[in-house]
């Protein structure tokens, strides 16, 4: 997955836009599925807020460092840059 069609700059910009679909996938798996309203909270009356539902804080921290290490990985090896034996062939 090199993608050799790529230039660097191309890559980059593939780079960033799996940083911001990883964010956009941990953000809406982290997130409670509805909201819930509940008397007094804050300062207002029956405001919505939302409940955890999905994931506990264990798991919620879990989730983000295994989408940051995918990330991380996925980055590494699309912009590395190729090695000697690479370049002969």
């Amino acid at each position: 997955m090199h993608l050799p069609w790529l230039n660097r700059s191309q890559r980059v910009v593939v780079v960033v836009g799996l940083g911001a679909a990883f964010y956009i996938l941990g953000a809406w798996l982290s997130t409670p599925e509805f909201p819930v309203a509940t008397g007094w909270v804050g300062y207002a009356p029956l405001t919505s807020f939302f409940s955890r539902t999905r994931l506990s804080g264990g798991a919620d921290l879990i989730l983000w460092l295994v989408l940051i290490a995918f990330w991380v990985t996925t980055s590494s090896y699309l912009l590395r840059t190729k090695s000697s034996k690479h370049e002969q062939n």
